[in-house]
């Protein structure tokens, strides 16, 4: 009986760590598609004309100068939703306290991203690289397996 309770208890394990495996792929996922829908907004909103205004709004639409602009919002815009359903597959293997600050993995995508596309002329600063590690590691905190609640459920 004793073996068969261990048995039990190692395929509820590696079930559990199955899943927080799918759910961290998920949230991978999500969070770098809502990484580049913020790139792709920001790049359609470069593309719109200097001194807009509700009157070049009217004189976008009338013509084709409109699609530059539309297509990389819309691309963004469905980069969000799709996120929203990664995201949501995540939340599903994962607790919420462990998946919520993982979204701030996307902090350095996009700050990586400005720096390094030529499009947005942005630098990267020492003091924004200083507090993008200082996220990182307080992610790295918060993903660590707490030694103390895993002895106390031994």
């Amino acid at each position: 009986m004793q073996a068969h309770g261990e048995q039990m208890r190692s395929e509820r394990s590696s079930e559990l760590q199955s899943g927080r495996k799918k759910g961290f792929v998920w949230a991978l996922a999500s969070i770098v598609l809502v990484s580049i829908a913020q790139l792709l907004l920001k790049y359609g909103l470069l593309q719109m004309p200097p001194g807009f205004d509700s009157a070049t709004v009217q004189l976008l639409w009338s013509t084709a100068l409109i699609w530059p602009v539309l297509l990389p919002i819309a691309a963004g815009i469905g980069c969000y939703g799709l996120s929203v359903l990664c995201w949501m597959a995540a939340l599903q293997h994962l607790q919420l306290s462990v998946a919520y600050p993982l979204l701030s993995v996307s902090y350095l995508i996009v700050q990586v991203g400005a720096a390094t596309l030529p499009v947005f002329h942005e630098s990267l600063e020492p003091q924004r690289v200083v507090g993008i590690i200082t996220v990182m590691i307080g992610i790295a905190l918060i993903m660590m397996p707490d030694k103390i609640a895993t002895r106390r459920r031994n």
